[in-house]
């Protein structure tokens, strides 16, 4: 009895101390209400390089403007990519820079004033989240609930996701503007 008793006081003196407060809490300082940033060390990508406060990300994006959307999706699939291997870390920013030049998020913005189309901000974040894990190449199927469009057959559009997908498709090939939502051709016709 003596002995199991020494055994487990000498495994217990063995153990490292826990550490003293979280190491990086994202709790706000209530004296400035800035981020309160414990320290270099932290769990997840989203915290930046120090000195910058931890934003948050590390539970999972959440409730994501559609004027941000450009910019988090091009950091959301860089982030994937880093994931992936196809890109260091490093190479965060300028991955982030060649996905903006493919998105407009004016386009997006117009469209959802002129009711083009609605856009789910949390179908957003589910989106940009389904992005940490899963497949490397194709688009997560969380994706496909974010926007939906609502411009009929012929009618103009900003963006692809402002045509009703049951109506048409986006015609990109024309030089004007707004762009059309072409109708799908029907069944038997070229």
């Amino acid at each position: 009895m003596r002995l199991s008793a020494f055994i487990a006081c000498l495994a217990l003196c063995a153990c490292p101390p826990p550490p003293e407060g979280p190491l990086d809490s994202g709790a706000v300082d209530s004296g400035t209400g800035e981020p309160d940033d414990a320290g270099e060390l932290d769990a997840g990508h989203d915290a930046g390089r120090p000195p910058r406060p931890d934003a948050g990300v590390d539970a999972g994006w959440v409730n994501v403007p559609e004027a941000q959307w450009c910019r988090s999706l091009a950091l959301a699939r860089c982030w994937r990519d880093a994931r992936c291997l196809r890109i260091d870390q490093t190479r965060i920013d300028d991955c982030v820079a060649r996905n903006l030049v493919t998105c407009d998020n004016a386009a997006y913005v117009l469209g959802s004033s002129y009711g083009m189309h609605r856009y789910d901000a949390d179908a957003g974040a589910a989106c940009l989240n389904a992005h940490d894990y899963g497949s490397c190449e194709q688009t997560p199927a969380a994706c496909g609930s974010v926007f939906t469009g609502l411009v009929p057959a012929d009618g103009g559009a900003f963006s692809k996701e402002d045509c009703n997908p049951d109506a048409g498709y986006f015609y990109a090939s024309e030089n004007v503007c707004p762009r059309r939502c072409r109708p799908w051709a029907q069944l038997g016709e070229p």
